[in-house]
């Protein structure tokens, strides 16, 4: 067995050198040990904060808070970046199904599924996931899954959970401390995240201790405060602790993977207030999502980070076009003594016959013009920030990619094949999450849920009950998975349009042998799949049956031919491509470059 670590240097006591791991963290050398590696972690993670928040300040823009962008922003590419991004991964509650592979389990499986479904509705993970989701495009995102009764009160102590519930929380990227001495996510040897409780909830707690003297977030700005460069001083501006209602103080809760303990620090000091062992799934309580790790380095690269000094220039470009357009003048010009007809055409209105002493005496003229150069170059940089994005006006919907609609819906799922790995990414912080989370419901020996069941072919639900008297095999038994696209946005008319295509592609071929094994398909539900959908509920009184119908009506209004014939037109129409629509854009205007207007200063033609 290899000797213990902090053995060899000395940290233990002599009559605690034997003791379980558990026990050998009690001395102060080993706190104080801790303590410094996380403010060395912290100090190496300020450079990626710094610039964390600068992405965001720029995503915020010119009009935002206390500490605006600086620079005036013409096109603000990072925002909608940001935007579309956040609601093409997580814009939607994941699908989890739970599997076994024993057969003997499934029947347990899917009861798991429905209360996995449901408990992480629960815990609004949505909402949660956007906001890891917008994290990770700064920097990374992190979450905290935990019982609510366990440890220090989540979300800073301002939301309530029910006691004994499991919740998932994000941990910002400002208040978490990292490993930085870890080449991977699992070689780290602590981990933690910092919370604001109230004071007086600590004090009230007896798993806590040297609670008294603790100073209060209004008498100081421990190293995790809200600081100059953390996110939060973006609207709030300078120290706003002095203004809290209760009195709060900071504290760290740093879990530690080689030998499953939870340590609780008092910020600023490092002082030991509380330290317990993990009881919870295997791995500890956090989860980390980025969306590209470089060999070697704990700390993921941010999409921001490459779009960053194309967003710049362009926006500078765009400035100045902008400034130019601003300055673009047009005036009546006229001879001396022709005041009174320029007074007549200025008061003019649209249409108006006028008459005037001299009409060749006043003209209307331009002085100033946009640099065509300079707009062709923002055009370019723009369309190339674009690609660099993955085609982000293509995703978002605001730009035709091509000629044709086909074309477009080719390009596009092309181009998804960018966003394939982000999306694999999240697919799999999520799987975490879930994972963690189904852990302390299933280990849980009082936890119960009624689900609910639906009896295929039948229409008929049954409501069962996942707890311990369904629950079979072991924990290890059984898998988690996300529904990859079960996250993507999608609009009732886009389910409606997925309904048709089934119907039209799958079930219509398939008629014929439904009609052989006595099957067909069920008006009456499909018509109440798109009542829902379309938030219509009267379309279901649409359906009657033929009985029902009005005496005397003719035999054509209940049946109709067993065979039909339709013709299909297709028509295709073009629309202008983005580059010749931006070059008519440009060639419309009828600039002058800066040579012509030179020369007609100089009295050239």
């Amino acid at each position: 067995m290899a000797p213990d670590n902090a053995v060899i240097n000395g940290l233990l006591e002599p009559d605690k050198q034997r003791a379980p791991a558990f026990n050998q963290y009690g001395n102060e050398r080993f706190t104080s040990r801790l303590w410094q590696s996380m403010t060395d972690s912290r100090q190496a993670m300020q450079p990626f904060l710094k610039k964390r928040k600068e992405v965001f300040r720029i995503a915020a823009g010119s009009h935002y808070g206390t500490e605006p962008y600086s620079d005036k922003q013409v096109l603000n590419k990072i925002n909608q970046a940001i935007t579309v991004f956040s609601r093409l991964l997580a814009s939607r509650y994941p699908a989890i199904r739970v599997k076994a592979d024993d057969p003997d389990l499934r029947a347990t499986a899917a009861l798991w599924t429905l209360d996995a479904n449901i408990a992480i509705r629960e815990c609004n993970y949505k909402t949660t996931l956007q906001e890891c989701v917008v994290d990770a495009m700064a920097l990374f995102g992190m979450t905290k899954v935990v019982r609510a009764d366990d440890g220090i009160p989540i979300s800073d102590g301002i939301e309530i959970y029910d006691t004994g519930r499991p919740v998932i929380d994000r941990v910002s990227s400002d208040h978490a401390v990292l490993d930085m001495s870890a080449r991977n996510w699992s070689a780290l040897q602590f981990v933690g995240d910092r919370s604001e409780p109230d004071k007086d909830w600590l004090q009230r707690d007896d798993r806590y201790e040297n609670t008294d003297a603790l100073p209060t977030l209004a008498d100081y700005m421990g190293g995790g405060g809200t600081g100059s460069e953390m996110v939060a001083s973006l609207s709030r501006g300078g120290n706003l602790n002095h203004a809290a209602l209760f009195d709060r103080c900071a504290v760290w809760e740093v879990y530690i993977p080689r030998d499953n303990t939870v340590f609780t620090l008092a910020d600023g000091s490092g002082k030991k207030l509380r330290m317990h062992e993990w009881e919870g799934p295997p791995g500890g309580p956090y989860e980390m999502l980025g969306f590209m790790y470089l060999p070697d380095n704990i700390m993921p690269v941010a999409p921001s980070l490459a779009w960053l000094n194309a967003a710049s220039i362009l926006n500078k470009v765009m400035q100045k076009v902008a400034d130019q357009a601003e300055s673009r003048k047009s005036c009546l010009v006229g001879q001396r003594g022709m005041e009174n007809d320029a007074e007549i055409i200025s008061q003019a209105v649209n249409g108006q016959v006028i008459l005037l002493d001299n009409p060749t005496g006043v003209a209307s003229q331009v002085w100033g013009e946009i640099d065509q150069s300079a707009l062709q170059y923002a055009i370019i940089l723009m369309r190339q920030l674009d690609d660099l994005m993955g085609g982000l006006s293509v995703m978002a919907g605001s730009q035709a990619a091509s000629d044709t609609a086909t074309q477009d819906r080719m390009l596009t799922d092309n181009r998804s094949i960018q966003i394939d790995d982000m999306r694999a990414a999240t697919v799999q912080f999520t799987e975490a999450n879930a994972r963690k989370l189904a852990w302390f419901n299933w280990h849980d020996t009082f936890y119960e849920r009624q689900v609910t069941t639906r009896l295929a072919g039948l229409g008929l639900e049954l409501s069962e009950t996942f707890g311990p008297a369904t629950k079979k095999g072991d924990w290890f038994n059984y898998n988690f998975e996300i529904a990859p696209y079960s996250m993507m946005p999608k609009t009732p008319q886009q389910e409606i349009q997925l309904i048709q295509e089934f119907i039209t592609q799958i079930l219509a071929p398939l008629f014929p042998l439904m009609q052989q094994q006595g099957k067909t398909v069920s008006i009456e539900r499909l018509v109440g799949l798109f009542a829902d959908n379309l938030d219509v509920p009267d379309l279901t009184s649409l359906i009657d049956d033929v009985a029902a119908m009005m005496p005397g009506a003719p035999d054509d209004m209940a049946f109709k031919p067993a065979t039909t014939k339709r013709e299909y037109v297709r028509h295709s129409t073009s629309t202008p491509s983005p580059d010749a629509a931006e070059n008519a854009i440009v060639q419309s205007m009828n600039f002058r470059g800066p040579q012509n207007n030179s020369n007609a200063l100089m009295g050239g033609g």
